[in-house]
């Protein structure tokens, strides 16, 4: 279920008012960095304030707010998930765009979005906590009674869900976290049925594999792998 689509889809938001003004800004902030090379330059997006005010939890301040709200340039750069350097690489290029007037980070695939000191200090923790940080979120889905983790489809694998009755609890987004993060540095041949441990003193959970229905086939947040289902026992 791997190596399908496995990109990270990440928008700046900038004052920078044509591609020109935009060129001239990443030349002077040392945009020869190889990942920006085939960056596309996106028109202003009137909601882009409020999806990343919400896709960060509020973590924006009142000034970066206001900044993007007034954004006269989308800066989108696509960075395939390959190799051993994905954190050095996501660093090493938004290091560039934050110096040429970057406003943050949001990441299209799965809504997620980080003021730059956030996402500085979590690709600082490095893999594998860190870069699931970044890139991935766990979101309590109260109508269906479950966590939903959004972003696995970034690296081409399932995302997770926990169905149970204690889905505000810590433990049970750390689940799914701990889960993701398995996925990702595992590898694992799984199969519906299966059992997961994640640690002596919890249940283990039952595993079953579903299709995505949160979204249409055709919305940038659909997962094609699917979602493994963790089921307490």
């Amino acid at each position: 279920m791997s190596g399908k689509r496995a990109s990270i889809d990440l928008w700046s938001p900038g004052p920078w008012a044509d591609y020109r003004e935009l060129i001239d800004a990443l030349r002077r902030a040392g945009g020869a960095n190889p990942q920006l090379a085939d960056f596309v330059r996106l028109a202003p997006e009137p909601s882009l304030a409020e999806w990343m005010q919400h896709g960060s939890g509020d973590a924006f301040d009142t000034a970066t707010l206001a900044g993007i709200a007034k954004h006269r340039s989308i800066l989108r750069v696509q960075i395939q998930v390959t190799g051993a350097d994905l954190v050095a690489r996501l660093r090493d290029v938004a290091e560039v765009i934050e110096r040429a007037g970057g406003l943050g980070v949001r990441l299209a695939r799965c809504g997620l979005a980080h003021p730059w000191p956030r996402w500085r200090q979590f690709l600082g923790e490095g893999e594998p906590a860190g870069l699931q940080k970044a890139l991935v979120v766990q979101v309590p889905n109260a109508q269906r009674g479950r966590i939903d983790s959004f972003g696995m489809n970034q690296f081409g694998l399932p995302d997770a869900s926990y169905d149970g009755d204690d889905i505000l609890d810590a433990d049970a987004t750390w689940m799914v976290f701990a889960f993701g993060v398995y996925l990702r540095t595992e590898t694992p041949k799984l199969n519906d049925g299966d059992l997961f441990e994640i640690a002596e003193d919890m249940p283990p959970l039952r595993l079953m594999h579903e299709a995505d229905d949160r979204f249409a086939v055709d919305d940038p947040f659909f997962n094609p792998h699917g979602i493994w289902c963790l089921t307490p026992e």
